[in-house]
């Protein structure tokens, strides 16, 4: 079995996925391919941003646009039946996220948390491996706040990401962007 899972409340296994991203600090076509050579990227771990040092040197302008992020998975068989999700805590300012080369889903905003559902793009048995490949772009966009800022908008997956799992009926993972149950009364009466 493998140590990294970890039984959560509720029946959920929950596990970080911040180790050995490869990371490249710009576009590429075909990035999100798994049979694109990623050998001679950066290899990194989340939390990171490509601007760390931007806001510290003499330069006054800082990279805002894209870059690719890609890690590759071989996830356990108690997961299979299960419903899995790519759970990130922030990625600044869009990220398209790729599961096995096909597109699985897109995040606008960079200070909220996103999850994904991935269960149906991928692959079990046979030693299979399973390809996330994450398209961060933190260029201005016009349409998705904060519209100006004191400060560097930092560019990539800058807060933890997780692998969740969780049983066929379960709560959301992602309510209006928070955890949690919540609970709402639109009409009240005697009854």
């Amino acid at each position: 079995s493998n140590p990294l899972l970890a039984a959560a409340p509720g029946g959920r296994i929950i596990f970080s996925i911040n180790d050995n991203w490869k990371f490249l600090p710009e576009g590429m076509a075909y990035a999100n391919a798994p049979n694109t050579d990623d050998s001679r990227w950066q290899t990194i771990s989340l939390p990171h941003t490509w601007n760390a040092s931007d806001p510290f040197d003499d330069d006054k302008t800082y990279k805002r646009g894209i870059a690719w992020y890609r890690k590759t998975l071989e996830l356990n068989e108690q997961l299979k039946g299960k419903e899995v999700y790519l759970y990130f805590e922030g990625a600044n300012q869009v990220a398209d996220v790729y599961v096995n080369g096909a597109f699985a889903g897109e995040h606008k905003g960079g200070y909220t948390a996103f999850a994904i559902d991935i269960t149906p793009f991928l692959q079990w048995g046979n030693g299979s491996k399973n390809l996330i490949a994450v398209q961060v772009n933190n260029a201005h966009d016009p349409f998705i706040p904060p519209l100006d800022i004191g400060y560097a908008l930092y560019g990539g997956i800058y807060r933890d990401a997780w692998i969740i799992a969780t049983d066929k009926l379960h709560f959301k993972e992602i309510n209006n962007n928070a955890a949690g149950v919540f609970i709402s009364t639109p009409s009240v009466s005697k009854d």
